[in-house]
């Protein structure tokens, strides 16, 4: 019963929501550690689909300067056709028919772009947010002053803060009943998760470099805490998931250091060999130590007697 009264709520939300999703922004959404949770935040903020299908073809001559923009076009080669119509000289960018072209091209490419968020998706957090950037990229090929540029824009800022959003769910999914080592990886994933937010989204820009120096702290602050309950390998590779150009990375690489020397096996002195006692009169194997033979003393001719003289 009560499941039944809270998804009418959320379904009544998600009508309300979506009916005014081109004319503003919507708000931020809560941070969330439940990862149906935040799809749930993403369907909730994602505009609605637009059928790019339904426009009336373009007809031109086969020699017209818009002919490869038109086939492109017709086989819904959104990014090929813009590639096209960007192609053209400036004073053949104007007039009834570019501009239809273009507010074909365009559409086409936001349609893709939402249809892109809307798809189903895996659980990890990581490829949500990845989904969201090519979202992004396709709708950053709308340019000012060109048709549905307003609407790109909203969408930009919409899935720039989903992907705050689930950077935030993904740094405290769980964290309280996880070891150390799947704390370090969910903060580490949160701040890969963060450094995708745009820059030119200056104030969640800010927010996630804040979090992301939060995180990158968490990671440390669990590898510390491993050193001193004396386990340093997993001390070490708790802190190798310390991401570079952070601003604890230093200190997390010399945390490192000292912990692979404290880890480097202490010098034995050598064992000299082992000797056996031999008696005096005892004589070395002759198949370790050969005996050379004794040499024999030089051989000397016998003198003859010397004859004594005769006496005077």
């Amino acid at each position: 019963m009560w499941a039944g009264a809270i998804a009418s709520v959320l379904l009544i939300g998600v009508l309300l929501r979506n009916g005014s999703t081109l004319t503003r922004p919507a708000p931020p959404t809560a941070p969330t550690n439940n990862p149906a949770e935040t799809q749930n935040q993403a369907n909730v903020i994602t505009p609605t689909l637009l059928d790019s299908t339904s426009q009336t073809p373009i007809q031109v001559e086969a020699n017209s300067p818009f002919s490869p923009a038109v086939a492109a076009l017709s086989g819904q080669e959104y990014e090929v056709a813009k590639q096209q119509l960007d192609r053209l000289p400036a004073d053949q960018q104007k007039g009834d028919t570019y501009q239809k072209l273009l507010e074909q091209v365009n559409l086409g490419l936001l349609a893709q772009a939402r249809t892109m968020i809307n798809r189903v998706r895996e659980e990890s957090s990581q490829n949500q947010a990845s989904d969201f950037v090519e979202g992004i990229k396709k709708a950053r090929q709308i340019r000012p002053n060109q048709p549905y540029f307003a609407e790109a824009q909203q969408d930009i800022d919409r899935w720039s803060r989903v992907i705050l959003d689930m950077a935030q769910g993904r740094a405290g999914r769980n964290n309280s009943d996880t070891s150390v080592r799947a704390k370090a990886e969910n903060f580490y994933g949160a701040i890969g998760s963060a450094r995708l937010i745009p820059t030119d989204r200056p104030d969640l820009y800010n927010q996630a470099q804040q979090a992301i120096a939060t995180w990158s702290q968490n990671i440390l602050t669990l590898a510390l805490n491993t050193a001193a309950e004396g386990n340093l390998d997993e001390a070490i590779a708790t802190a190798e998931l310390v991401p570079p150009n952070t601003p604890v990375y230093p200190d997390a690489q010399e945390a490192i250091a000292g912990w692979r020397n404290q880890n480097l096996p202490i010098p034995q002195p050598e064992t000299p060999a082992e000797t056996t006692s031999q008696s005096p009169d005892s004589q070395p194997s002759s198949e370790i130590f050969p005996l050379e033979p004794e040499p024999e003393p030089p051989a000397t001719e016998e003198s003859e007697p010397v004859p004594l003289g005769e006496p005077q």
